[in-house]
């Protein structure tokens, strides 16, 4: 069985944002993905839709692969 690698290399070290169930959204810096579409971020801020002088500076994290709805970049690639 072969296990295809997700096509993120192009998204590596620019600010993303990344829509995760529950109706969240994380922004941040890619950092390092996985074949499992783990993926970690530097400088993650979780975002209020509704206001975004509410958004939470989160620091670090890692999104797991399961969670992520959509990935966008937020800057040009």
């Amino acid at each position: 069985m072969v296990i295809s690698t997700p096509e993120l290399k192009k998204y590596l070290h620019h600010r993303i944002s990344v829509k995760i169930n529950a109706g969240r959204q994380i922004e941040g810096l890619l950092t390092g993905y996985d074949v499992f579409l783990n993926l970690t971020l530097d400088d993650c801020v979780q975002v209020n839709p509704s206001n975004r002088a509410e958004d939470t500076p989160v620091g670090s994290c890692v999104l797991r692969g399961n969670s992520v709805i959509s990935i966008e970049a937020l800057e040009a690639l």
